[in-house]
């Protein structure tokens, strides 16, 4: 079972994810760099278990993505010219947006991790450490990889980083490229609350909710679930 999933590569991605979520930047570089990045590793799905997403996506014509922009605001958009946009959204018409990605059929395996995203972990740690040069070389190898070179074929095929050398900015960037980078991949919530951005209530929000509910299947079975967050 789970044989596509490479266990130890999976295990130091999901440490270095996480340590760069708790804060703890030098051991989520220490996780980052003993991650091999030519691995694949991946949730396998079968008529029984299908991908989640492409069958949500196939099963009605509704969900769909909304435009080409990420969830970004005005300032960040993705460049026109950003390899990573037509791998994740189709836009067969004008105003048509159609997922593709990962999730175009039933049986499609959905990565554990993306190559993009430790080496995205490493570039946020180095800036969050005040190591700036290292951490425009690390987004520079996401900005500058191309289809041919990434695991997956995900590549934004963009020059190297020429922004300001400032922390704010440099995590700017670093904040567009994991938006885009790692489009569905459930991660957008933990990353708009670290990189400070807009909440629910604030002015110009980017996005809908600060904390989602509690899950049906934990208050049903728990009587102490606590009421859910109001946003």
């Amino acid at each position: 079972m789970f044989s596509s999933v490479d266990l130890e590569n999976s295990v130091n991605a999901l440490l270095a994810r996480f340590n760069l979520m708790a804060g703890n930047y030098t051991e989520a570089i220490t996780a980052a760099n003993v991650v091999n990045l030519a691995s694949t590793s991946t949730w396998e799905y079968d008529a029984a278990v299908p991908n989640p997403l492409s069958f949500w996506f196939g099963s009605q014509n509704v969900t769909q993505a909304r435009d080409l922009n990420f969830g970004l605001p005005a300032g960040l958009l993705p460049d026109v010219n950003d390899g990573r946009v037509p791998f994740y959204v189709h836009e067969p018409v004008a105003s048509d947006f159609q997922l593709i990605g990962f999730w175009v059929d039933n049986l499609d395996e959905i990565p554990v991790y993306l190559s993009g995203e430790i080496t995205l972990i490493k570039a946020e740690a180095y800036a969050r450490n005040n190591q700036l040069t290292d951490a425009i070389a690390q987004l520079d190898i996401v900005l500058t990889k191309t289809a041919a070179s990434d695991t997956y074929g995900l590549g934004a095929n963009l020059p190297a980083y020429s922004g300001a050398q400032t922390q704010d900015a440099i995590l700017d960037e670093i904040y567009r490229n994991r938006r885009i980078e790692l489009y569905l991949t459930g991660l957008s919530l933990e990353d708009t609350r670290r990189f400070g951005r807009p909440g629910a209530t604030d002015a110009s929000a980017e996005r809908n909710r600060d904390f989602y509910p509690y899950p049906n299947a934990e208050r049903d079975n728990n009587t102490s679930t606590p009421a859910n967050p109001s946003t």
